[in-house]
């Protein structure tokens, strides 16, 4: 090849990559977003810091006080979840079963699933009678092994016990552990309210309904419930499940705090062989990046639901996270439990141009809103991104509103 024919491929390799990074940049104006964030009020007294990572390099793309630990509310999850998918296996299931020991002895082993219910309580009866088991001999044993007896997280703000969305958790996990209560208004026109609120001790409450449907599905029990571990010659009689994969899209897709905790909690004790904690859970959530080479050292991590005050972390590591999730083999049944526009969850109603091209966690918490997650431009080019916003007082509506008009770029 002469001098002539070399120079004209490589001015026509330089001339195609110049068109390509010039269309790249017309799709995709980072610069714009400086412009976005400034004529917003919330530059003006609030914290925003943004991280935008291309998928495939991993190189940041843009990138605003990326570095700065913030709260990150509920995009936590976001990060506590794929610890969860590792360490219990897509197949895993949180079983709520009926066992009987070699001695005759009948046992209920609880795991904390947080969708059992009343319901379901009852048809697990139901299918243990229609067993043969119309009489229960002597006491009926509870094993709550599963998690500890912890029910209320690290930096949880006191005045939130009547929150119905920080119910307190631990293995008698049932109807959500919430009740309504009808409040009468009083007057002349007096009409009923209804009020949701958190059961103030979870095994009492479980231990109601545990006795009623004992009794509403007519089985002859006149012992008492004991704590009692399950023995290993113990064999399951029946039982009422739930997949973990239907678990995690509760907790990714609508933010739900009870399962992200009950859940991080299993995975600690499987993870470690102990009972399951939060403290394990973190155990997990440590050795489950250190792996991909993330250093959990630079952040704060209390809980799993991301409720805690005492929570922190950087944009800058968010993105770079998700980058490596990205890269698993299981990121199909990740992206799976991520919100994304038009689906019922908590980005049912928003950015709805980026319908199938955005899968993200929201976060919402005291003077913080947040969103990360995985967006795709129309070039076909994926990044992960993460934006929290902090130290704004009354409404999280204009954060959220910067959020998307900070996402638009991909539109």
């Amino acid at each position: 090849m002469n001098f002539n024919k070399k120079f004209l491929l490589v001015f026509a390799i330089f001339l195609i990559s110049t068109m390509f990074l010039s269309g790249y940049e017309s799709n995709c104006s980072f610069n714009s977003i400086n412009n976005t964030v400034n004529n917003s009020k919330l530059s003006k007294n609030s914290m925003v810091s943004v991280s935008i990572r291309e998928i495939q390099s991993g190189k940041i793309a843009y990138q605003k006080d990326a570095n700065l630990l913030l709260h990150p509310a509920s995009t936590l999850k976001a990060f506590t979840t794929p610890v969860v998918l590792d360490v219990l296996g897509t197949n895993y299931k949180l079983s709520t079963g009926i066992y009987k020991d070699n001695k005759g002895n009948i046992y209920l082993k609880l795991c904390g699933d947080p969708q059992l219910t009343t319901e379901k309580l009852s048809k697990l009866l139901y299918n243990f009678k229609n067993k043969g088991y119309s009489i229960i001999k002597g006491d009926l044993y509870i094993d709550d092994t599963a998690v500890d007896n912890i029910s209320w997280g690290v930096g949880w703000m006191w005045d939130d016990a009547n929150n119905p969305y920080m119910p307190k958790y631990n293995a008698y996990n049932i109807n959500r552990n919430l009740i309504i209560i009808k409040i009468s208004s009083g007057g002349a026109n007096q009409k009923q309210v209804e009020k949701v609120v958190p059961v103030a001790n979870p095994e009492k409450f479980f231990k109601t309904q545990l006795t009623k449907a004992i009794k509403d599905n007519k089985i002859n029990f006149s012992g008492s419930y004991k704590k009692a571990k399950l023995p290993p010659n113990a064999v399951l009689v029946t039982e009422v499940s739930h997949k973990l994969i239907d678990e995690l899209k509760i907790t990714n897709k609508k933010s739900d705090n009870l399962a992200a905790e009950t859940l991080f909690k299993l995975t600690g004790g499987r993870y470690t062989g102990q009972t399951g904690s939060t403290e394990n859970g973190l155990k997990a959530f440590n050795g489950f990046y250190s792996k991909q080479g993330l250093d959990t050292s630079t952040i704060s991590i209390v809980d799993a639901s991301g409720v805690s005050q005492n929570d922190l972390i950087t944009a800058n590591w968010m993105t770079s996270a998700l980058t490596n999730l990205y890269k698993r083999g299981n990121f199909a049944t990740y992206k799976s439990t991520l919100a994304t526009p038009s689906e019922i969850g908590t980005l049912q109603n928003r950015l709805l141009p980026l319908k199938g091209r955005l899968y993200a966690k929201t976060g919402t918490n005291a003077g913080v809103s947040a969103i990360t997650g995985y967006v795709t431009d129309k070039c076909g080019n994926t990044f992960a991104f993460s934006i929290i916003i902090q130290n704004f007082k009354d409404s999280s509506k204009p954060a959220k509103e910067l959020e998307d008009a900070i996402l638009q770029i991909f539109n």
